[in-house]
């Protein structure tokens, strides 16, 4: 038990179903109040679906970016850390902002510990994937000389924020070790790096201890997708165009894609368009577990991503992970073969033939049922309790800065 009085600080309200990080932020919250620590949440704007009760939900008054450090601000900052004795603050926004309240914080000797949970370079795969489906007039030049310009710009503004944080907080943390390298490339040389650790984001559903030996009893013959449906960065359009390849020869099997988002209209037409008739989109869902726990195989195509959790949910419900090696955390999450497949990037053909080998006909192959058994064992390592154990690592190590 310890009496940290904990602020996390992000860009809104925190809701468990809205978003990952929100889920991340509630998870983290219940552990360290398990453990006796009071926790509160600061939101940059002002959300009226704020899932935290009004006592412990806060909104700064101006929420524009560019005015986050103004005074009014700064005041309502002061008047919640004075009034809730908080003596640590986790910034969820580490990848996009740099943290507005220093001074503030270093006054009262608070603990600032600030958060990447997107890829370190998210925005090179983000605008390649971008500029990639870009078509008309013009896109070959987009994709040679606006592309490369857009990377440069958004490299120098990341490598800006990341300097000022590692520099001015107490700790930079990453999700993955993978990223590492990364970010020791983003902030060149004179960056402090003993203050960067590495702390997975913690899942649910790692500590429900599924039965890895009878897991496949409840299994269908169905592959899932969750996340949000945005496919500049998460391209489930490959993933329809993949099953496009086996529908016809696995005509029992089906996809679900779970989740919405600004392309959902557009991957429903696609869908149409391809003449698919075994995709189910099934919406926004407040908790996939179920979903998961039904499905064999889990099928993620993004261009981009920081952990991928989904991975890891999947993979705690004994639904066997397949990715495109595709960005770095991926691997930080699968071992090829032994706890889930990785395949070539953006190579659909070989993505299709893999799922056609798991696709069984009557029962699971032994392959699939070894994988998802490597692969709930393997999802104990983001489990809630190893996760808030390493947090209070990182605060004792750090209590005397």
């Amino acid at each position: 038990m310890f009496s940290e009085s904990i602020l996390f600080f992000d860009r809104c309200a925190v809701a468990d179903w809205k978003s990952g990080i929100g889920t991340v932020t509630c998870r983290l919250a219940e552990g360290f109040s398990a453990q006796g620590a009071s926790v509160y949440f600061l939101g940059a704007s002002r959300d009226l679906e704020a899932f935290s009760p009004q006592d412990v939900q806060f909104f700064l008054p101006n929420a524009r970016k560019s005015k986050l450090s103004c005074s009014e601000n700064r005041r309502e900052f002061e008047r919640i850390v004075d009034e809730k004795k908080i003596t640590l603050v986790i910034f969820q926004w580490g990848e996009g902002r740099k943290f507005p309240f220093m001074k503030e914080c270093f006054s009262r000797n608070i603990r600032v510990f600030s958060v990447i949970h997107f890829a370190v370079d998210h925005n090179d795969g983000r605008l390649r994937a971008l500029f990639s489906l870009s078509g008309g007039f013009g896109a070959a030049l987009r994709r040679r000389i606006v592309c490369p310009l857009k990377i440069w710009f958004y490299r120098w503004k990341a490598k800006s924020i990341y300097k000022f944080n590692l520099k001015n907080t107490t700790g930079t943390i990453l999700l993955t070790p993978s990223s590492l390298p990364i970010f020791k490339k983003y902030v060149g040389a004179g960056g402090d790096f003993s203050k960067v650790s590495v702390i997975s984001n913690p899942c649910a559903y790692a500590d429900s201890g599924e039965d890895g030996n009878n897991g496949f009893l409840e299994k269908q013959k169905e592959a899932i997708f969750v996340g949000r449906l945005d496919n500049s960065t998460k391209r489930i359009d490959l993933l329809l165009k993949i099953w496009a390849k086996l529908e016809k020869r696995k005509p029992d099997w089906t996809l679900r894609i779970v989740g919405d988002g600004a392309s959902s209209n557009m991957l429903k037409t696609l869908a149409e368009e391809l003449n698919l008739r075994n995709v189910v989109f099934e919406g926004s869902v407040e908790n996939p577990r179920e979903l998961y726990r039904r499905a064999s195989i889990f099928c993620l195509t993004s261009a981009v991503e920081g952990l991928a959790l989904v991975l890891v949910e999947a993979s705690a419900c004994g639904c066997v992970p397949v990715a495109f090696d595709s960005f770095a955390g991926a691997r930080d999450v699968i071992s090829n073969g032994e706890n889930g497949f990785l395949v070539p990037a953006f190579d659909c053909s070989a993505y299709a033939e893999l799922l056609s080998r798991l696709m069984f006909a009557d029962t699971p192959s032994p392959l699939l049922e070894n994988v998802s058994r490597n692969a709930i064992r393997n999802a104990q390592r983001f489990s809630c309790g190893n996760v808030i154990e390493a947090w209070n690592k990182l605060f004792e190590e750090t209590k005397n800065q």
